[in-house]
C-alpha cells in the first residue's frame, strides 16, 4: 500500500515523539479524556 506524505502528516510526525513523552502526564488527557474514551470503547463492545 503506497502512503501519502502530504503536509498534515509531516507536522504530525515532526511532534509525534514529544506528543508521547507527554501523554501520560497530560492530566486533562488523563481525567477527562480517557476515562470518557474507556467509557465510549466498554458500549461499543456490545457489537462486537
Amino acid at each position: 500500500m503506497k502512503t501519502t506524505e502530504d503536509s498534515s502528516t509531516r507536522s504530525w510526525d515532526a511532534v509525534a515523539n514529544d506528543w508521547v513523552r507527554h501523554a501520560h502526564v497530560n492530566d486533562y488527557r488523563i481525567y477527562f479524556l480517557l476515562p470518557f474514551t474507556l467509557e465510549l470503547l466498554r458500549d461499543i463492545q456490545v457489537f462486537l
